[in-house]
């Protein structure tokens, strides 16, 4: 009997750490698949972003949990929290420039709202999709960092 014991702690123990793998797993793969990428605007609230030059575009840093990025006219960076599906970005400063060429400064404040509504994602077909509740606030693409 004396035998057994030992078995069984192992088998527990090996048990626990299958469970804590799983748990951890799943967060970290949508993580890494986050943050793989430097995610560029394509839609906002519905509507195809085309500027020239500098596209909006947000980045995400797991091991510091900021983001960070540029609106198309000022660069920006905040916090993020990540759980499952859901994304919370905060505590966002940006710099102050004024862009009066394009729709820039409409672009940015309808990014930084997106960003800020969001409490859900995902990323399907190499695209993260930035909800609040149901509703796509923000389609972005994937690119190389």
């Amino acid at each position: 009997m004396t035998n057994r014991l030992p078995k069984i702690r192992w088998g527990s123990m090996l048990v626990g750490l299958l469970f804590s793998a799983i748990a951890f797993g799943g967060t970290t793969i949508g993580q890494t698949r986050l943050e793989d990428k430097k995610w560029v605007v394509e839609i906002l609230n519905g509507k195809s972003v085309e500027i020239e030059g500098t596209k909006p575009f947000i980045s995400f840093d797991a091991a510091n949990q900021s983001a960070g990025g540029n609106t198309g006219c000022n660069l920006f960076g905040g916090s993020y929290a990540v759980s499952g599906d859901t994304i919370r970005i905060f505590d966002t400063v940006s710099s102050m420039r004024a862009c009066i060429e394009d729709d820039r400064m409409e672009i940015e404040r309808k990014f930084m709202d997106a960003l800020q509504n969001a409490n859900r994602f995902e990323i399907k077909n190499k695209k993260l999709y930035l909800y609040r509740k149901d509703k796509i606030l923000a389609v972005l693409h994937g690119e190389n960092k």
